[in-house]
Formats: C-alpha cells, structure tokens, sequence
C-alpha cells in the first residue's frame, strides 16, 4: 500500500486530493499548506488525514512513498527535488519549472536519487485528446491542414497572494495556459519547424498567440487572461484533415467526417484520474515514466523560453 501527501492545498489540488481519496491501492496519509483551513477542509470527507503547515515536518513524520506537488510554480523544482533527495517519488503539477534549466536540474536529481518523477500534463490523459493524437498519428482521416487550439478566459484573481500577475514567478499566461496546448503538439508532433508569436502584455492582461508550422500545417494556439476577471474560462480545438474535421468544445467531441453523419466518438473521462493512476502504477510496478518524458519536457521547454523572449507591447 503506497502512502501518499500532497503539499499545496490551492485551487487545482482538489483534482488530485479527490482522485487519491477514490484508488484502493494507496492511501492519502497527509496534507500540508501554509494556510491550515485550506487543508483542513478535507477532514470532512477523509477525517483520518494529518494535517501539516510544515513540509519538512510532514516529510520527516508520514515518510510518504509519494510527494504529490500542487504549489505554485515557482516552487515547483525546490520541492521536487528536496523530496526526491528523501527517497520520495514525485508527481508533480504541471508545469515542471519557470524555465528549460529548471527542468534539466530536476530531470538529473531524479535519475541521480532513481525516483519516479513525472508532471501532470494532464492533455495527455483526456480522451478528446487522447483520440486527435490517434487521428494524427494514424493518418485515419488524411493530412492534417490545420488546427486552432485555445484557453481563454479572465485573468486568475484568486491565485494566492497573486502570485500568477508576477511574471518572474508565473510567466502569466504562458505556463499557465498556453503550455497545456505548446505540450500537446510536442507530444504528439515534436518540436515545431517554426513558430510565429503575437502577445500583448498590460497589467494583468496577457494575449498570447502563436502559429506552429508542422510541414504545410499550421495550428495556431490561442491563451489569454482578459482584463475582467469573470469571463468564463473556455478551452478547446478545431483540426480539419483531407477527409474530416474534428471539433471539441470542452464539453462534446464531434467529427465532421466528408461523407455520412457528424459523431462523437469518445465519453469525456476524468482524466486527472488517469494521470493518478498511471504514475502510481508506474511506482508500484517500477515501470519508467513513459508518457511524460525529459525529452519531450525539455523541448516544450526550450519554445517556452524562445516564445518569452519576444517582444511585447504594454
């Protein structure tokens, strides 16, 4: 039975901590945050967690098999790697750092200490997208012309102490949106052959947009943080190909194939869940982490880095 804790109690940990509640072949010992009522919370479903506003304190007394990493950004690689260097295997929340050698540093603590490391990409675990990678991948509906992903939606308000409006700590909207998108089509279709960036920064607006050339396709990805903070957060794509195209609206996949009738092919999966469960499988058994993999991070990374020294306006 793995023991596992989670660190960080903010918006997104409510994915994991519930996902990690609901599998039988681990059990959630412990949950730390600065602000104890956060984590306190919990007690109400799982009233036998331990709570901890101290992480080394957390560490020390539960010894937990897995560290699950729900912080801001900025502390994503010092935490990581403390663990690791505890013997602890990490899953960590997306994305692995602020930068490309952030990512290279916390890659070579995992395989200096020889623990499971993996980000939470989640993308790759969501059926809509698992099925356009196969769609791409398999050439089922001819070469792809063209694809426009997007996030969009008002700038995160709530983040702790504002932590996100400060680009030295949260690269705004590019690692919190745009690199959902930028991952997915390095996963599936490798670094870019060239990329075009359009972005415009004021306040706490952030527009980004980016065309990605692939051969003669081009997907051209779209993230914004808008200045009125409630304006609904959408996400989703739209993938035409020489015999279909394939649109999802964040609820519902459907094709649009040449000949017959639109359909969706696929149920929307909690795909949280899956990414659990894989790297908890991949702990459990000693199975490397192949779905999400340092080469691939690392090369999302390095656009990332190319992508933020543009020029922008504000």
């Amino acid at each position: 039975m793995l023991k596992v804790a989670v660190i960080g109690c903010g918006n997104i940990s409510g994915s994991h901590i519930s996902n990690w509640l609901k599998m039988a072949n681990v059990t959630l010992v412990a949950l730390c945050d600065l602000e104890r009522d956060r984590a306190e919370k919990w007690l109400r479903q799982a009233p036998k967690l331990h709570i901890y506003t101290d992480y080394a304190e957390m560490m020390d007394q539960e010894k937990p098999d897995i560290l699950d990493i729900c912080l801001p950004t900025y502390l994503h690689v010092q935490y990581a790697e403390d663990a690791m260097r505890r013997g602890t295997h990490v899953l960590c929340e997306k994305p692995v750092g602020l930068t490309e050698d952030e990512a290279k540093s916390v890659y070579r603590t995992a395989r200096e200490t020889g623990r499971c490391f993996m980000v939470a990409q989640v993308l790759r675990f969501w059926n809509e997208y698992i099925y356009l990678k196969d769609a791409i991948e398999s050439g089922r509906f001819g070469a792809l012309h063209y694809g426009r992903m997007y996030r969009n939606g008002g700038y995160p308000k709530t983040s702790w102490h504002g932590w996100m409006m400060k680009n030295e700590l949260s690269r705004m909207v590019l690692l919190d949106r745009h690199i959902h998108d930028l991952d997915f089509l390095v996963y599936v279709m490798g670094k870019p052959d060239h990329y075009d960036v359009f972005r415009r920064v004021k306040g706490v607006e952030d527009i980004l947009n980016v065309v990605y050339r692939y051969g003669e396709a081009f997907i051209n990805a779209e993230s914004t943080w808008y200045l009125q903070a409630g304006v609904p957060f959408t996400a989703g794509y739209f993938f035409a190909f020489d015999k279909a195209s394939l649109s999802y609206d964040g609820k519902k996949l459907t094709v649009y194939p040449d000949e017959g009738e639109p359909f969706c092919p696929v149920e929307h999966n909690d795909p949280y869940g899956e990414e659990i469960r894989y790297f908890a499988e991949c702990v459990e058994t000693g199975r490397p982490v192949t779905m999400v993999t340092e080469e691939s991070l690392l090369n999302v990374m390095n656009v990332v880095d190319a992508i933020d020294s543009e020029e922008t306006i504000g």
